[in-house]
């Protein structure tokens, strides 16, 4: 049985199809978010001195910019946005290969923004962890999501980094990883091994350098 409402889309017209497409998602985006979930936490660089160099009016608009490439990326992975920090967000996939995809994206894309507008840079550093948060009114909280920000707040601007966890049930799904070592992460008893997650236009550079 399908879960995406591929049997109904034949033989349907171009409205019928987007609202078909509409309800699917809402009913996606009301589903409750629990279990073994890959979480994703972004962080945006220089935000403070960059609002204060630009403006409020331009930095607005900068940030609704890196709003809308990372939300896109979420979405067209099949993510959720559980949280908005202000110059960041926390997101949940059901489906870890698809969350590590989506971080490949949005960094490749920030950089894409980032060689245009280099006097406005976008620049992020990402963290991902997989784990069982718990839900509450659409949010979700606990040791899984803490380990997620603590693992971001250790990345560098325009890295991924990943958990230990994440590699392992990533292994054989085409991803590149770079062994960063050891780090003893606030709040969390014991330290724990990290990796980066290489974009796919980092990948394809390492490759081609090699």
């Amino acid at each position: 049985m399908f879960d995406y409402p591929v049997p109904k889309m034949f033989g349907a017209s171009s409205a019928e199809r987007m609202a078909l497409m509409f309800s699917w998602r809402k009913r996606k985006a009301l589903e409750p978010l629990d279990g073994l979930l890959a979480l994703v936490v972004t962080d945006l660089q220089s935000f403070t001195s960059l609002v204060t160099k630009l403006g409020d009016s331009e930095a607005r608009a900068w940030i609704r910019e890196h709003n809308r490439l990372v939300r896109d990326a979420i979405s067209q992975d099949g993510g959720r946005e559980v949280a908005h920090t202000g110059d960041g967000v926390i997101a949940a996939f059901r489906s870890l290969n698809a969350a590590l995809r989506c971080t490949s994206s949005i960094q490749d894309q920030l950089a894409d923004y980032t060689r245009r507008h280099s006097e406005r840079p976008l620049c992020a550093r990402i963290g991902v962890h997989a784990g069982e948060p718990l839900p509450e009114d659409g949010r979700l909280f606990g040791t899984a999501v803490n380990t997620t920000v603590r693992v971001c707040n250790r990345a560098r601007a325009g890295q991924i980094l990943v958990t230990d966890v994440v590699r392992q049930l990533s292994l054989g799904c085409g991803f590149e990883f770079v062994e960063q070592g050891s780090a003893q992460l606030k709040g969390l008893r014991d330290d724990m091994r990290l990796y980066e997650l290489l974009s796919e236009r980092s990948s394809q550079l390492q490759r081609r350098s090699a």
